[in-house]
């Protein structure tokens, strides 16, 4: 079980998983996977679920956004040995307006077992002014432009949109089943474009 600060925030997207091969050059002097591969191993499994979800490094560095990490916290909970392959759960949280995290379990794919939990808290940071980014205006305004300015069909890809108003833009949690490859289609309506982009 993660810890309680583990598990804030609001699921904007989840159920993403990446599969990655142990190599035999990353085990310790145990034979086990040493730990700092751990952190490989979710970089690599995070940026895959960017790109699935329609955010890729590319089209960051397009505006101008870069993303800046601002803590982790790993919990390690089983070995893994060689040879293995590692299958990664991400889920990305709104934690602020400012801030979002990725939530990842690490599952050593032979056994099933859970090798390790972590989190990854950031933020989108404007290169230009040096200054964070609201998420959500990165996030949907990127996302009505790929639109030519109009809202992108409701039910896209069978999301569910829950709009609340807990920061002070509304905010929308996406669930649903990823595509490996192509643009994820967000599902909301203009009026919240509006409202995010004043």
């Amino acid at each position: 079980m993660m810890a309680t600060n583990m598990e804030n925030g609001t699921v904007l997207r989840d159920g993403h998983v990446a599969r990655i091969e142990v190599r035999w050059d990353e085990l310790d002097s145990n034979g086990h996977v040493n730990n700092k591969c751990y952190q490989s191993y979710l970089d690599e499994s995070r940026m895959q679920a960017m790109r699935a979800w329609g955010m890729s490094m590319q089209e960051l560095r397009e505006q101008e956004i870069g993303p800046a990490i601002l803590s982790l916290a790993f919990q390690f909970k089983k070995e893994v040995s060689y040879p293995e392959t590692i299958r990664v759960e991400s889920e990305l949280r709104l934690d602020s307006k400012l801030k979002a995290s990725f939530h990842q379990k690490m599952f050593a794919e032979s056994s099933g077992q859970l090798a390790c939990e972590a989190q990854t808290v950031w933020t989108l940071f404007d290169l230009k002014r040096r200054r964070p980014v609201a998420f959500e205006k990165f996030l949907f305004g990127v996302r009505r432009r790929q639109f030519n300015g109009a809202s992108p069909p409701l039910n896209s890809c069978n999301a569910r949109a829950e709009i609340s108003n807990r920061f002070s833009v509304p905010e929308v949690r996406l669930t649903q089943d990823v595509p490996t490859s192509g643009v994820a289609l967000y599902a909301t309506r203009a009026p919240l474009f509006a409202a995010m982009e004043k």
